[in-house]
C-alpha cells in the first residue's frame, strides 16, 4: 500500500494515445545485427490529431561505462488514425558492432514537436564474456567480476563464488567487504595520468519488493590499495524495469546505482605508493561503524541496470 516506481513513466502505456511495439521489453542481440521494429499507433484521445510524425533514437552504454548517443535516429510522417490501432512504421536498425546495452525510444510528435505518445525497448548487444583486461593506446581496463573476488568477509550471509558466477552478482548482508586483486602485468603505473573506478552497487535486502518509498540504505566505501577513494550512501536495493539485465536472466529486476570515483593528483600518488606485487587491490566495503549498514550487492556486466562490473580504468 505504497506508491510504486515502475522505472518508467506510466503514461507510456496508460494514456489514450500510445505507440505499441511488437517486441519484448529487452532483447539479447549479436553485434552488428540488423533488426526490424514494428511500431503501431493507438489513437483514442477525444481530439483527432493530424500531421503526426514518428521520431526515434537509439543510444546506449558500453562495457567501459561510456555513453553513446544517437547511434541511430530518424523521423518520418505516419498515419495516426483516430479511434483505432494501426501499423505506423517499421524501423530498420543496425545494432552496434560492440557489446552495449542499448535503448530505442520512439515518439509520436505533432507539427510543433509536442510529444503525443512514446515507448521504448532495449537491446543487450553481446556475443562473448567481457574480458577481465582490455588495453588501448590511452587506457588500460581492469575488471573484477562478481564471482572472481579474491577476499570477502561479511557479518551476515553472503553469496558463494559459485552463486555469484551463476547470477552475475555478489552480495553480503550486514557489514563487510568484497575485494578484487587485479593484475597490471607489465603496465607502468607511474605513467598514469588518472585512475577511474566504476561499479554498479546497491544495498542487499532478502526480499524483492518493487521499488517504492520504503528505502533500505547502506554505506559504500571504495578503496584502492587500502587508500579510501570514494564514500556514498547507497539509498536502496531497487527492483523495477530499470533492472533490465536482471529480467533478461529471469531474475526480478534488481539493480544498483552507478558508482564513479576519479583518482588523480596526490590521491593517485598515495595509491601508487602502496602498489605491490604487480596488482591493484579494489575493495568495496560497508563499514561496521556507519549509521546505514544494509549489506551490499555488486553487479556484473550481465546483471542489473548497467553493462559494467567493478573496474579500474588506468588513463595514460
Amino acid at each position: 500500500r505504497t506508491s510504486k516506481d515502475f522505472g518508467y513513466d506510466p503514461r507510456v502505456i496508460n494514456e489514450s494515445d500510445s505507440l505499441p511495439i511488437n517486441a519484448p521489453p529487452i532483447i539479447r542481440a549479436a553485434p552488428g545485427m540488423i533488426t526490424e521494429v514494428e511500431v503501431s499507433s493507438s489513437h483514442y484521445s477525444p481530439r483527432a490529431q493530424e500531421d503526426v510524425s514518428l521520431r526515434w533514437r537509439l543510444g546506449g552504454m558500453d562495457t567501459w561505462g561510456r555513453i553513446h548517443q544517437d547511434l541511430a535516429k530518424g523521423v518520418v510522417p505516419i498515419v495516426f488514425p483516430h479511434r483505432r490501432v494501426a501499423p505506423a512504421h517499421k524501423i530498420v536498425l543496425t545494432l552496434p558492432d560492440r557489446s552495449m546495452l542499448c535503448m530505442l525510444t520512439v515518439e509520436a510528435i505533432d507539427v510543433n514537436g509536442t510529444t503525443l505518445a512514446s515507448n521504448f525497448i532495449q537491446y543487450f548487444v553481446t556475443i562473448n564474456e567481457v574480458p577481465t583486461r582490455e588495453e588501448t593506446e590511452r587506457t588500460l581496463v581492469l575488471r573484477g567480476l562478481p564471482g572472481e573476488w579474491t577476499a570477502a568477509e561479511w557479518s551476515g550471509p553472503m553469496s558463494s563464488v559459485e552463486q555469484a558466477r551463476k547470477l552475475d552478482v555478489c552480495f553480503g548482508t550486514g557489514h563487510g567487504f568484497f575485494e578484487w586483486s587485479l593484475p597490471i602485468d607489465a603496465a607502468d603505473l607511474r605513467r598514469a595520468r588518472r585512475l577511474r573506478v566504476l561499479g554498479e552497487a546497491s544495498s542487499r535486502r532478502v526480499d524483492t519488493p518493487q521499488t517504492d518509498d520504503d528505502h533500505f540504505p547502506t554505506t559504500l566505501h571504495m578503496s584502492l590499495n587500502g587508500v579510501p577513494v570514494f564514500r556514498q550512501i547507497v539509498v536502496n536495493h531497487p527492483h523495477d524495469t530499470r533492472g533490465a539485465l536482471s529480467y533478461l536472466r529471469n531474475e526480478k529486476g534488481a539493480y544498483g546505482y552507478l558508482m564513479n570515483a576519479n583518482v588523480d593528483g596526490s590521491l593517485l600518488q598515495d595509491v601508487l605508493a602502496r602498489h605491490v606485487d604487480g596488482k591493484l587491490r579494489l575493495r568495496f566495503t560497508v563499514p561496521a561503524n556507519e549509521l546505514a549498514i544494509g549489506g551490499l550487492s555488486v553487479y556484473g556486466p550481465e546483471c542489473g541496470r548497467y553493462p559494467i562490473c567493478p573496474m579500474i580504468l588506468v588513463e595514460w
